[in-house]
């Protein structure tokens, strides 16, 4: 259960401490320390819900018509761990793809995601499904899905449309072993 951080306290009443490098019951003093309360700036003892750390999004082209790479950088603090999770894209636009489309997966490095690839088939499935209605990208991840607190960064090809518009605000979020609330992505 998310909880924030509190206000924490020290203090010693009827303690002991050594004088000497030998302890022993003559060299001992008693000690008291008043309450003292721990730097209010540190955060301790705070749960955090799930959440993507980092939620960043990028476009290669604004050209009409062209084929844009789509770069999604994503860091949770919480693990997705196996094949029932999904992450959803939400509030794409700008693209001629057919609702229905499936869009291959890519590695970082633009090559299409395998068993070895970083990240690969075992971080996320393949592909991923296109719903143009809801202007919303759903990428089921893979059997081993995503490890808190790593990057990961994933690219797919994206259709320009031959008009202009404006960027559109997008949104991550991810259902399944955790449920993530929808972060703005930068």
């Amino acid at each position: 259960t998310p909880q924030g951080s509190r206000q924490l306290a020290a203090s010693v009443t009827d303690g002991y401490y050594c004088t000497s490098n030998l302890c022993g019951p003559s060299d001992d003093e008693k000690v008291t320390i008043a309450p003292t309360v721990f730097n209010v700036m540190s955060k301790i003892l705070e749960i955090k819900e799930p959440t993507f750390d980092t939620a960043v999004i990028h476009q290669s082209t604004t050209r009409p018509k062209a084929t844009a790479t789509i770069t999604v950088s994503l860091k949770t603090n919480t693990a997705l761990l196996t094949s029932d999770s999904e992450i959803t894209l939400s509030g794409l636009c700008g693209s001629s793809i057919l609702t229905g489309t499936s869009i291959s997966l890519l590695d970082m490095f633009g090559k299409s995601l395998n068993t070895y690839s970083s990240p690969s088939t075992l971080n996320f499935a393949a592909s991923a499904d296109w719903d143009g209605s809801k202007k919303q990208l759903k990428i089921k991840t893979g059997p081993v899905g995503l490890v808190a607190d790593m990057l990961y960064v994933v690219k797919f090809q994206w259709e320009l449309l031959d008009a202009a518009n404006n960027a559109c605000p997008v949104t991550v979020s991810a259902s399944g072993r955790a449920l993530f609330a929808a972060t703005t992505m930068t």
